[in-house]
């Protein structure tokens, strides 16, 4: 439940994140929402060391820990 909860909030904040800052209100909240949860699909389905392989590679697994 808290990894659910917490998934949420960041959802809706990011939507509205992108709402007013980077589309300056020209999209509604709910398209915002919309394009935040379709990016979301490919980490939650192929896991971040899938996601991370592709983006980064070494450099990205010896980095991101320590972040």
């Amino acid at each position: 439940m808290a990894c659910l909860s917490t998934s949420i909030g960041l959802s809706a904040v990011t939507a509205d994140y992108m709402q007013k800052n980077i589309f300056k209100n020209k999209i509604s909240y709910l398209v915002s929402l919309i394009i935040v949860l379709i990016a979301c699909i490919p980490l939650s389905t192929y896991g971040l060391n899938a996601v991370l392989a592709i983006t980064g590679g070494p450099i990205v697994f010896i980095g991101y820990p320590v972040l």
